[in-house]
């Protein structure tokens, strides 16, 4: 069976309630500049994505019924590392949710999110949608 992934890149900014002070430091606002990238944009995501991810995977028909998309949370820190990587809603089968783990961790840095001419961190969700063909 061929396998065909599609995914829609989601960048959240998650600013939590709490009665301490906001870190502006770190906080990312309205005023951003360039936001963060993967190297080479979004094609060159979906080809790591596909390399790292997509051609391990083996689904049997059976597996196929119960597969999800999956999605993971990860920070992009000030200098572009990885951080912090979730799997956030499971695609039900675990060796796919490992693999798909494994890839964002082992990514090459990104391109920060600038704000004001400072490098600042950012959360990021990804989905990671099979489907079957």
């Amino acid at each position: 069976m061929k396998l065909l992934f599609l995914f829609i890149l989601t960048s959240t900014i998650c600013v939590g309630q709490s009665n301490s002070k906001i870190d502006t430091n770190n906080y990312l606002g309205a005023d951003v500049e360039v936001i963060a990238d993967f190297p080479g944009g979004t094609k060159a995501l979906m080809k790591y994505l596909q390399d790292s991810v997509i051609t391990k995977i083996n689904i049997t028909k059976q597996e196929s019924y119960i597969l999800k998309t999956a999605y993971t949370k990860f920070v992009i820190e000030g200098d572009g590392k990885i951080t912090n990587v979730k799997i956030i809603r499971s695609s039900n089968i675990v060796r796919v949710d490992s693999l798909f783990k494994r890839a964002i961790e082992r990514m090459p840095n990104w391109k920060p999110t600038t704000v004001n001419g400072q490098t600042k961190k950012q959360d990021f969700n990804l989905p990671l949608r099979i489907e079957l063909k």
